[in-house]
């Protein structure tokens, strides 16, 4: 084998075992990718790596997903077992994570933004004030 050739198998072996993250010389606008962020937070533990379920539901078939309101909604706030990520992720990362599980199991458009997670937010926290402002004292 030649130098050349060695060379080469050292820097496939190098980037074969390089972590996932981002690269430090990522643009700061990139946005994240919704199938790391699903890795990562442990979506896959509950809802399986296929989408299949387990713990969790599964998203094969379900049409929920064709609410985007809904999706994001659940990754906010949780539900039943499924923990909240409102504190967890940044509202890129919910949108990522959002569409990449719509396009992968809903056969829907990965067209969610960070805004409109933003605009979740604050529509959560108004529902959230007006519901304590009805509780007695």
């Amino acid at each position: 084998m030649t130098i050349k050739g060695i060379r080469c198998l050292l820097l496939a072996a190098i980037a074969v075992n390089m972590p996932m993250g981002e690269p430090a010389f990522a643009a700061a606008s990139q946005q994240p990718d919704g199938q790391q962020v699903y890795v990562r937070e442990g979506c896959q533990v509950c809802h399986g790596g296929m989408g299949r379920g387990g713990v969790g539901p599964s998203f094969v078939g379900d049409r929920l997903l064709a609410l985007p309101d809904y999706v994001v909604t659940r990754i906010l706030i949780g539900g039943g077992e499924m923990p909240a990520f409102e504190d967890k992720i940044s509202d890129a990362e919910i949108a990522a994570v959002a569409n990449y599980i719509r396009t992968t199991w809903g056969d829907q458009p990965g067209n969610i933004t960070a805004r409109q997670i933003t605009a979740e937010r604050k529509k959560l926290s108004k529902e959230a004030s007006k519901e304590a402002s009805k509780q007695p004292k």
